[in-house]
């Protein structure tokens, strides 16, 4: 199946999750809206919600452009694992790691205080990783 093709299924929890983050920057109900009077999806009210479904023009469209389409997700899919990444290196996931609070505490501390005495002195930088190398070979001891 196409990655082009996910369009027209159910949504699956990643696909939530993507859609919860661009409906906090209040990106889907434009874009829903466009598609809506181009032709592309129709609209049907369920209680206070509104369920979306694509139409034929809509997935003639998406297969005239798929190459395009899968190009896009594909690229929305590598950012999505450059974020995490990235919240695993700065420690937005830590809690789910395990890592004690207070530990989480005083590493949040530790970036702190090193993003100010960086801040404060830009030649302190040999002195930050000296430290912090320091507080590493520390904790390999115990």
């Amino acid at each position: 199946m196409g990655k082009s093709q996910i369009l027209a299924l159910p949504p699956s929890p990643a696909e939530q999750k993507i859609y919860l983050a661009l409906h906090r920057r209040g990106i889907v109900y434009p874009t829903l809206t466009y598609l809506e009077e181009a032709g592309y999806v129709t609209a049907q009210a369920e209680g206070a919600k509104k369920l979306y479904t694509i139409t034929d023009e809509g997935r003639a469209y998406l297969d005239a452009n798929r190459d395009f389409v899968d190009a896009v997700l594909e690229r929305l899919a590598a950012i999505g694992e450059k974020v995490a990444r990235m919240r695993r290196r700065f420690g937005e996931d830590e809690e789910r790691h395990g890592m004690p609070p207070l530990v989480r505490a005083a590493l949040e501390n530790l970036r702190e205080v090193a993003a100010k005495r960086l801040d404060d002195d830009a030649e302190a930088e040999t002195k930050v990783v000296e430290v912090l190398a320091r507080a590493a070979a520390e904790l390999k001891k115990t």
